[in-house]
């Protein structure tokens, strides 16, 4: 398929395994850089999201 330049259209995961960039984060990150911060260590990140 062509996009309107002539171009190749691309899907998301064959641009993403092209550049091996993907934009944007998941949400399990921002729950691992949200208990970096409130800990501040990755250990006690670590207990915070292993806490029951």
């Amino acid at each position: 398929m062509k996009d309107s330049s002539g171009g190749a259209i691309r899907s998301r995961a064959e641009t993403d395994a092209l550049t091996g960039v993907r934009a944007g984060l998941t949400l399990r990150q921002i729950e691992v850089i949200r208990a970096v911060t409130i800990a501040g260590t990755i250990a006690g990140a670590a207990r915070l999201m292993n806490a029951h």
